[in-house]
């Protein structure tokens, strides 16, 4: 059984969670794990919508893709 949405906004919120702050190597290293999700997720899924996905996790749309 594959990833459903609720799997894959729960995903995105745990990595949220784990943003490194004030560490710029760290961040760059969340930012490449945050890609290499992101590849896992979409070649789960083909109804995996990536720009909603990373932008929900940089807080410009919320879980469905709209306006937080």
């Amino acid at each position: 059984m594959g990833m459903s949405k609720k799997d894959f906004i729960a995903l995105a919120d745990a990595l949220n969670k784990s943003r490194p702050l004030f560490d710029a190597v760290r961040t760059a290293q969340w930012a490449q794990d945050v890609e290499t999700v992101r590849q896992f997720c979409a070649a789960s899924s083909p109804a995996f919508k990536s720009y909603r996905w990373l932008g929900y996790i940089a807080g410009k749309c919320g879980p469905n893709g709209g306006t937080r």
